[in-house]
């Protein structure tokens, strides 16, 4: 267990002296290691750093299958909720907002709170910029808002042979290792988009963005949360 968490090479150092991440791991070690039925994980992974934080998330779900562990996590990383979970509760101001497992929630949000808490994204209500930006969901024209995620957006350097695309002007640039994330303006709009490294993004330039129907999500009016 102790090898499991990184604290090998601390187990003759008393308690007092460790760090508050190498604490947060040690009381991990001391709940896991009675091999509860159930386990209550409160933030368990919040104090340490990114690298760590990943192979511990990857390690916590090898040890739930092995031991047959049922975790009750409770968090406000949206990326660990929605890789540690085989089912979530999204919950605001202690009422239930939805239920289900994390690919339901994050592709079918039940409202804009469960979108927007799940991933960054656009919540565009002009039906006519998303038409001419490629989206043909024309039955769900009804919706109260429509959200698009950074990540669904395609963009392109060169103009366009066929409908379906908008002109877009950057206007930041984040360079964030495997993909860049910038900042843009198309129709009157702006918004996020996620982009691959490979496209040399410049502040200022103009490219062309489209999206495929089934990347927008199509929001209904917000619900009130269960008690």
């Amino acid at each position: 267990m102790l090898t499991l968490l990184s604290l090998e090479d601390l187990r003759d150092r008393p308690a007092a002296l460790l760090s508050g991440g190498q604490k947060q791991r040690l009381a991990l070690a001391r709940a896991l290691v009675t091999k509860p039925k159930l386990l209550l994980l409160d933030e368990p992974l919040s104090n340490l750093d990114a690298e760590l934080r990943i192979r511990l998330r990857r390690d916590l779900k090898l040890l739930q299958t092995e031991l047959k562990l049922t975790f009750l996590l409770v968090t406000h990383d949206q990326e660990e909720a929605l890789s540690l979970s085989d089912r979530m509760m999204v919950m605001r101001e202690g009422r239930i907002e939805q239920i289900g497992t994390p690919e339901e929630l994050y592709h079918q949000p039940a409202s804009e709170f469960v979108a927007s808490f799940l991933g960054q994204g656009k919540v565009f209500d002009n039906k006519t910029f998303l038409s001419a930006a490629g989206y043909k969901g024309a039955g769900s024209f009804d919706a109260s808002g429509f959200m698009v995620r950074p990540e669904s957006w395609v963009i392109s350097e060169m103009a366009p042979t066929t409908d379906g695309w908008v002109k877009a002007e950057v206007l930041t640039v984040d360079f964030l290792g495997g993909y860049y994330h910038a900042t843009v303006r198309a129709g009157g709009e702006i918004f996020q988009v996620k982009v691959s490294k490979n496209l040399n993004l410049a502040v200022g330039k103009s490219y062309w963005l489209s999206v495929s129907s089934n990347q927008v999500i199509p929001l209904g009016e917000t619900k009130e949360a269960t008690q």
